[in-house]
């Protein structure tokens, strides 16, 4: 959702989605951000690796700038990159449901 008011107001980004694969268990971990103009990150989600030393305890709950070193940790890859043309092209249950709940916040801002 927060794509989607961004490009409200004429600001254009990426969905990216990268994996780290460094966990001794073999499983991948995943996290996901906004990029604009293919290297300015848009995070507000990283606070949740904080106390976990090997995403080296990151505790920034927004960040916005260059990639840094907790963002380099994670592997992306060109098909972990989607453009976000909007809540309208998710079709389907998804696009109307957050259509719903973008308005609602909407309300709060």
């Amino acid at each position: 959702m927060l794509a989607q008011y961004l490009l409200d107001k004429g600001i254009k980004t990426d969905y990216v989605c990268g994996t780290y694969w460094g966990k001794p268990d073999g499983n991948g971990q995943s996290h996901a951000w906004l990029m604009v103009d293919k290297h300015i990150i848009i995070d507000i989600t990283g606070d949740q690796f904080s106390g976990k030393s090997t995403f080296l305890n990151y505790d920034k709950s927004v960040y916005v700038g260059e990639g840094d070193d907790f963002h380099r940790l994670f592997e992306v890859e060109d098909r972990d990159v989607h453009e976000h043309r909007g809540l309208s092209a998710l079709g389907g249950f998804c696009g109307p449901r957050l259509w719903d709940l973008y308005r609602k916040i909407l309300k709060y801002i």
